[in-house]
């Protein structure tokens, strides 16, 4: 069985922690927030929260993964559901746990994909440099 290479894995290893961290975060800022707020009150404080709640899903894979690298995906997926909560909210009165998952999923897919290219183009396309 051929091994995937080391990059590889924490690529995938940072994805699948930030769309987890995204998919418990998202519904949780959406019932946080309130709903009859202006929205630029409830984005910065949804973004505050996100970061917040972001926390222990980096801690747990902080042993796997490396303290830095899972922190910026997590973080910043957590911040991304914080923020895209109250916009859902406003779109549609009660969408449900399951739409807000997988949105907060998406959103730290979107999140860890940025990262990533981020990452590969400050790297000048050298994968381990």
């Amino acid at each position: 069985m051929r091994r995937l290479p080391l990059r590889t894995k924490y690529l995938l290893g940072d994805w699948a922690a930030t769309a987890l961290a995204g998919a418990c975060i998202l519904p949780l800022a959406a019932a946080a927030l309130p709903c009859g707020w202006p929205m630029a009150a409830t984005m910065p404080l949804g973004m505050a929260l996100g970061m917040a709640a972001s926390f222990p899903f980096w801690a747990a894979a902080a042993p796997a993964l490396g303290a830095i690298e899972p922190m910026i995906h997590i973080m910043l997926g957590g911040m991304t559901a914080g923020m895209a909560a109250p916009m859902l909210s406003a779109a549609c009165a009660d969408p449900g746990p399951a739409p807000l998952a997988a949105t907060g999923a998406i959103c730290g897919t979107a999140a860890s994909a940025f990262v990533a290219a981020s990452d590969w183009a400050l790297r000048r396309k050298e994968p381990d440099a």
